[in-house]
């Protein structure tokens, strides 16, 4: 922790944390990446956000704007490193891969809509991971966020999104997205 009492952000998350920053679509880095695998995993079926920003330092959620494709990523601290930060990253990019039909399909349904995005976020994580991509303790990073986040009324309990997300990250390589992550039923 520094003197105001923050968690300090390891050197690794900073040194990549740097390189996302203004990352268009499609780039490399972690945004890239995810870019990537959902165009070779859905094809056609795949709309990806129309632009990202990552704003580091507010206090906003983050989001995803089915109507113009924006993605606005803003992570809300590294306090559990570099994969906490990422599987934030992954969740709001699984709202894109959801689609716009999708989103307002399941928009009554918001919790069941965020826990189908945590699926996703562990589907992509798992398949970083088995690249070389992110490292097991980002993997750990990231399973350490899902257990402290949920429990509002828009989002699963921290159980449930912990569930969701282990299904899509102990996915098998190549299962069908929507197979690994089925929608989830509404209230």
């Amino acid at each position: 922790m520094d003197h105001a009492g923050r968690t300090a952000v390891p050197a690794r998350a900073r040194e990549r944390r740097a390189s996302w920053h203004d990352c268009p679509i499609g780039s490399s880095g972690p945004p890239g990446d995810l870019h990537a695998f959902w165009r070779g995993l859905r094809g056609g079926a795949y709309k990806p956000p129309s632009r990202l920003i990552i704003e580091f330092g507010s206090s906003e959620d983050s989001f995803f704007e089915s109507q113009t494709g924006l993605l606005v990523f803003r992570p809300r601290s590294l306090s559990n490193g570099l994969g906490g930060a990422l599987v934030e990253l992954a969740h709001e990019y699984g709202h894109a891969v959801q689609g716009h039909e999708l989103l307002e399909k399941l928009d009554r349904h918001r919790v069941a809509m965020e826990a189908h995005a945590d699926c996703f976020a562990g589907l992509w994580l798992g398949n970083a991971l088995a690249r070389g991509k992110v490292t097991d303790d980002e993997v750990e990073e990231a399973r350490q966020a899902i257990r402290e986040t949920g429990g509002s009324p828009a989002h699963p309990t921290p159980t449930n999104r912990l569930i969701w997300f282990l299904n899509g990250l102990n996915a098998k390589p190549g299962h069908p997205p929507f197979e690994t992550c089925p929608l989830p039923a509404g209230p």
